[in-house]
């Protein structure tokens, strides 16, 4: 089981190690940034203009593209928007991008979080110190002086958590690694099925 060490880097090395393994077996996309489409239209009203992030399910995108720069006012009184949280996660993978360590961090403190909400049962004790250990050990490395990561009051991080609770309650964790694959899979199936997207009507 990973035990923290405050004086070197190594239990960060081990916990990035296993991301780096899994995303290389499973989705080598993982292993860089997060690809981000800039969408630039024209459209300011009363000095109101739109600019900012969106998950899009990649089913979808086609017809929210075309909503939102043919109809930019329908858009901003009556479009469905992602919650908060996910699209600050966005923001920061896209701030940390070209630092392939830090887009591993913020995934899986993201991750981490969301999981920590849906806690299973049998992961109470050891599981649940283990799983706080990695978030200890991630939180480390940001720059927390330079930049915040989630407001507390953010609880839904990534678009989709693909696991149940049925099926976490069945698993027995055990390892570092073990969760970090969950985390892998969890992620790909993110970056497969959604595209990340920046909306700029200023241009």
């Amino acid at each position: 089981m990973l035990e923290k060490d405050s004086t070197n880097g190594k239990e960060f090395d081990e916990i990035y190690g296993y991301w780096k393994i899994h995303a290389s077996r499973i989705n080598k996309k993982l292993l860089g940034d997060l690809e981000i489409e800039s969408i630039d239209f024209t459209y300011e009203l009363n000095g109101e203009s739109i600019k900012g992030y969106d998950w899009i399910n990649k089913i979808d995108y086609q017809k929210r593209i075309d909503f939102v720069i043919n109809k930019p006012v329908q858009f901003l009184l009556f479009g469905e928007f992602e919650n908060k949280g996910t699209l600050r996660t966005v923001e920061l993978l896209d701030t940390f991008k070209g630092n392939n360590e830090e887009i591993a961090t913020i995934w899986l403190l993201a991750f981490i979080k969301e999981i920590e909400e849906v806690l299973p049962r049998n992961w109470h004790g050891e599981q649940y110190r283990m799983i706080k250990n990695i978030e200890i050990i991630l939180s480390e490395r940001l720059p927390r002086a330079q930049y915040y990561l989630w407001h507390h009051a953010m609880k839904k991080l990534l678009p989709e958590i693909i696991f149940s609770n049925f099926l976490l309650e069945s698993m027995t964790l055990e390892a570092c690694s073990e969760f970090i694959e969950l985390a892998v899979l969890n992620i790909s199936h993110i970056v497969n099925s959604y595209s990340a997207v920046h909306y700029d009507s200023t241009n």
